[in-house]
């Protein structure tokens, strides 16, 4: 026999590609979090000075005071010296971006090697084992010579599983039904591994904001060793025009605040969004009770039918209704990136 059991698994122990979801997921609601307390406050704070704003002569005589300051803090030798103390911590932050960075990297090239893998043959079962033990070697037919099997008599667990992965009719087929084993042709990974697809857009943005902040703090580092000073001439006249405008800028904290509260609601649509993702993915992975075969040989389905022909190992025997999954690649090299999102092998 060229089928070798791996182990009755948890979800989590086959769709490997899934499994990677939830440490980012969670940065991400943590991050989003962290945005939506900022926003809170900043709003909160706009609000009081709404309600209690300023005498304008006596703002503007303080900000008047600013010009002079920053000439002086903007003087090179006073910009070194600020940053100097400024660096190691920027430098701290932009080495832990860099690794979150380059681990997200290698997580979507490893989704996206193994979701463009195509010719991959799929087959799903529902019924008693010994129903598919009968099939697969007449239905099973073709120069596969690498695969796998995923088989279980859990049908709640198969539901947790195919809302992942491609199970076609298997997943809403009725317990104690006729043996049933329909080909899906040959698919690609993503149309296999139907889950990865959700989170891999949420990696993306993920990735973007990661290389965005390495960007801002890289600026931020140039700044700290005196590269790229601004112009203090310009800030002086930046200064200036603040004063002249702080009477006008305290009349429009009515619109700042409604553009605070639109961004706060796209967060939260966005938070919304990950926290639903993050659980059904964790309902999903939590499952557990499938036997997982690994196959390498010629004969694909005789091997599945004398690997399934006492049923699922720790299951009721060859009579008990199971739910199945079958598949097979003709080339070991075109298999491999699939195998690291699917089935860990």
């Amino acid at each position: 026999m060229s089928t070798s059991l791996i182990g009755v698994l948890p979800v989590s122990g086959i769709n490997v590609g899934l499994a990677l979801a939830p440490p980012i997921l969670q940065a991400e609601i943590t991050d989003f979090g962290i945005d939506l307390s900022k926003l809170t406050l900043a709003i909160a704070a706009q609000i009081e000075l709404g309600l209690n704003v300023p005498n304008f002569a006596a703002l503007a005589a303080t900000l008047a005071q600013f010009p002079p300051t920053i000439a002086g803090m903007l003087n090179p030798s006073n910009m070194l010296t600020l940053g100097a103390s400024l660096n190691l911590d920027l430098a701290l932050q932009l080495g832990l971006i860099d690794a979150t960075l380059a681990l997200a990297l290698s997580v979507k090239a490893t989704i996206e090697a193994g979701l463009s893998t195509g010719g991959i043959a799929a087959w799903t079962y529902s019924g008693p084992a010994s129903g598919l033990a009968a099939l697969a070697p007449g239905s099973i037919v073709g120069n596969y010579t690498v695969g796998l099997i995923v088989a279980t008599e859990n049908p709640s667990s198969w539901c947790q599983f195919s809302v992942s992965v491609n199970t076609g009719p298997s997943k809403t087929a009725a317990v104690g039904g006729p043996p049933t084993l329909t080909s899906l042709g040959e698919l690609s990974g993503g149309e296999i591994s139907t889950g990865l697809l959700s989170f891999s857009g949420v990696l993306d943005l993920y990735l973007l904001k990661l290389t965005g902040m390495k960007a801002a703090i890289a600026a931020q580092i140039e700044l700290t060793v005196g590269v790229n000073l601004p112009d203090p001439s310009a800030l002086l006249a930046l200064c200036n025009q603040l004063i002249a405008d702080v009477a006008g800028l305290l009349d429009n904290l009515v619109n700042a605040n409604v553009d605070l509260s639109v961004e706060i609601g796209t967060i939260q649509l966005r938070l919304d969004y990950i926290l639903a993702l993050s659980l059904s993915i964790g309902a999903q992975l939590s499952a557990g009770g499938l036997a997982l075969w690994s196959y390498s040989g010629t004969s694909l389905g005789a091997d599945v039918a004398t690997a399934i022909a006492g049923g699922v190992p720790g299951g009721g025997g060859p009579t008990s209704d199971i739910r199945a999954l079958i598949l097979g690649c003709a080339t070991p090299s075109v298999w491999a990136p699939f195998g690291l999102i699917l089935g860990g092998f």
